[in-house]
């Protein structure tokens, strides 16, 4: 199981190859940025292209799981801040 969310699961664009990916949702993937302004974005990608972007706040936006994906994101994006990778 473990390896099957490593290699089909968490890299986006699962669809069809992925029992935990959820049914009817328009978007392939989710992908976030960090901007300079320390605004967090996510962007909704179908095929590879952007589909729907904005501002997000992980702390008290109701939409899971993006909330959660935002929030770990956020996380790991100052954990390596921190580290001055």
């Amino acid at each position: 199981m473990e390896s099957i969310q490593r290699e089909v699961c968490n890299c986006g664009y699962a669809r069809g190859r992925c029992a935990h990916f959820p049914a009817g949702v328009e978007a392939d993937a989710v992908r976030f940025s960090m901007g300079a302004d320390g605004r967090l974005i996510y962007i909704f990608e179908k095929d590879h292209a952007p589909l729907e972007y904005g501002e997000i706040d992980a702390t008290t936006d109701p939409r899971e799981p993006l909330a959660s994906l935002a929030r770990a994101f956020r996380e790991s994006y100052r954990l390596v801040a921190a580290s001055g990778a």
